[in-house]
Parts: C-alpha cells; structure tokens; sequence
C-alpha cells in the first residue's frame, strides 16, 4: 500500500516537472503593467480592478488565444484609418495622410485610389455604410482640405457635405445608416438623420470629440468621449438617451477618451480607452457592466487605448491596441492585445507585423479581424 502511494506522488511529480518545463509567452497583467507567464497558453494571473466606489481583486486562469498577421497592402501608404461594410467584406477602405483613400474590393489582394477630389488630402478617419459598401464618409481636420466627404459610388465621386471644418471623426449609426455623427475639432459633435445632406449640432457643442459610439439596439442611445468639456480640461464620457439631444456626465471621470466599444450581446457593457491628465495619471482601458452606472479599471493602467474591438459573434473575445510608447512621437509603439474573459487577462499579438505603429481594428462582420496601420493593412490569421 505504502509503496503504490509512493508510486503515485512520484508519478504525479514527474507530470509536474514537464508542464512546468515547457516553453512560456508573455501575458499582460491587466491592472499592473506588469507580465506574468503562460505554459502553453494557460495562465493564473491575480487582478486587481477599480470601481467608482469599490476595489476588488481576483484571480483568472484562461487558455490566451494566439495568431499572426498577414500584410495586405498597400505599399508605401502613411494609413490613419480603415473601414469594412459587413455587407461587403471583400471591400476595404484606407484612409492616409497625404493619399486621400485606398480601396481594395478582393480582400486587400490589390488596391486603387479613390482621390477624385481628394488628392493629396490628409484623411483621419473613414466610415462606411453597414448595409451599401458604395457609400463612404471621409473625414479631414486638416489642409489642403478640411471637412466631410461623401460618395455614393465606392469612392469614385465625392462631395463635400460639411465644408472648411476641421472633422476628426465620424461614425454611422449601426441599425440606420441614414444617422451619422460627425466630431467637429473643437465644436462639438454634429448630426445628420438623412444620410449627410443636413447637419445640426447636438447636446455637445463645444469640445473635442474622439469618439462615438450608438448602442446597435437603440438609436437614442449615444456615448461620446473626449476632452475640453465646458470649463474643464479633464475631459471624459457622455451619455444621451434622446439621440444626442442632451448628454449627461457618465463617467469614467477626468479621463481622456479615445475609443468606445459597446457589446452587441449586452449593450449594458461598454468598454472605453482612456488617458489620465497630468495630475490624474491613470489611464488604460475601463468598463461598465451596467451603463456607466459604475466602472472598473480593469487593463493597462499606465498605457493609453487608441483603438477597441470587440468580437461581434464572441462577445468575451476583445481586442485593443495599447499605446506603450510616447503618443507625442511621430510613430508610437502600438501594439495589439486580445483578450477571452472580457478584458482580464490579456497577450500581445504582434506576429507578423512589421511595425509597431497600428492605428485601428475592424471586423468585416464575420469573423476576420483586420488592422489598419502607417503602413497599410493587416488581417488575422
């Protein structure tokens, strides 16, 4: 009996010593900055998130997914951003400084511009209509031409539908794709109900808006997140419940946002990406589980988040660029994490890429994960 128990322990420390031996990767520790070790993706990592109001440590084990990056072009291209029409997946859109836009309609296999009136323009941001890849939004805050682009045709024509203001975002309502925001550099948000023709400013009329987001179940619910509210220089999250009509305080407070992700299989869960001013350093990504109610800084504390993406067919699959570097730099170090727990553990996927300088993640709507870069496009393998 004796020598059979021995057998055992001995058996099971030696089944200890070779998963202890194997090779190891490299896993975010999502509140500390710090890294820990996964043995054949499997991790324990010890958490500690904030509320509002509460702090609550936890510990997770999760399998972290990996992957590689393929390039797809183009070459030699300074991107800023990309757009794909779940209608269309083959079709991608690229927006560049200096190169108007770049449009691929074989799944980034060869690409053209689009520049019939946006020649050597300094795109920022580029929107395409969910349910007609033909209409696109292109967006300048800067000369030789600034304001918002239209085209009705893929990109082959386009008209001006906000002349000489510098727009550095815009965003297409998810379930009507007649309702568009535009982010107005310093003046607010702007709204259009008939596909651009006409634009009225909304509840937010003097700031810098970063970003917006439309909860794909509700129209007249709007986050929209940035900085330069009112009197302060703290900025932080808005929330409307009228279509942008009034937008109250939401929270995280005194923080910077950059990017907004609603989960379609629970709108009640909102992630932002935030920068923390001077005085109030913590930055990084932070979520709500019941509409901004509360909030948890759940991931990279000290880093900034310049783009989110959450999985739309696996709601606990999210990904997000880091930016682990100086954001004043003419190329920051952003890199790309993924998540499978909802944003408590975390990997860098950067296999394959060749820069460090990404820009924006996109889904095409079913499945493919793509990444707009300074120097093109990227898709997940």
């Amino acid at each position: 009996m004796k020598k059979s128990i021995s057998f055992t322990i001995l058996v099971s420390l030696l089944i200890l010593v070779l998963l202890t031996s194997t090779s190891c990767d490299k896993i975010f520790n999502t509140t500390s900055g710090q890294q820990t070790t996964t043995t054949q993706g499997q991790t324990t990592t010890t958490t500690t998130s904030q509320t509002s109001t509460t702090q609550t440590t936890t510990t997770t084990t999760t399998t972290a997914q990996a992957g590689t990056w393929s390039f797809l072009g183009p070459s030699n291209v300074d991107g800023t951003d990309i757009a794909i029409s779940p209608n269309d997946p083959q079709t991608i859109y690229l927006a560049s400084n200096g190169g108007g836009i770049y449009k691929s309609t074989d799944g980034g296999v060869s690409w053209t511009t689009k520049n019939s009136t946006l020649l050597n323009a300094n795109i920022c941001a580029v929107a395409v209509d969910p349910y007609n890849s033909n209409v696109v939004y292109a967006a300048s805050v800067e000369y030789p031409i600034m304001g918002l682009f239209r085209s009705i045709d893929g990109g082959d024509q386009w008209s001006t539908v906000i002349t000489d203001s510098p727009v550095n975002e815009v965003y297409i309502d998810p379930s009507n794709s007649n309702i568009v925001y535009a982010a107005i550099h310093a003046q607010g948000l702007w709204k259009s109900t008939d596909g651009g023709n006409t634009w009225a400013v909304t509840g937010i009329a003097s700031a810098i808006v970063n970003a917006v987001a439309v909860d794909p179940n509700n129209s007249n619910i709007v986050y929209a997140g940035g900085e330069n509210w009112g009197d302060t220089e703290l900025g932080g999250l808005f929330r409307s419940t009228n279509g942008g009509a009034t937008f109250q305080s939401n929270g995280p407070y005194g923080k910077l946002i950059y990017c907004i992700a609603i989960d379609p299989s629970n709108t009640n869960r909102v992630y932002v990406g935030a920068k923390g001013p001077w005085d109030i350093p913590s930055s990084g990504l932070w979520r709500t589980n019941d509409a901004g109610v509360s909030w948890q800084s759940i991931a990279f504390g000290s880093y900034e988040i310049q783009s989110l993406l959450i999985n739309p067919s696996l709601p606990n699959e999210l990904y997000a660029i880091a930016i682990t570097g100086n954001r004043e730099g003419a190329m920051p170090n952003a890199v790309p994490y993924i998540t499978v727990d909802y944003g408590m553990t975390w990997r860098e996927i950067s296999v394959g890429l060749s820069t460090t300088s990404t820009l924006r993640l996109v889904s095409d709507g079913h499945g493919e994960i793509y990444l707009g870069a300074y120097y093109g496009v990227y898709k997940l393998n």
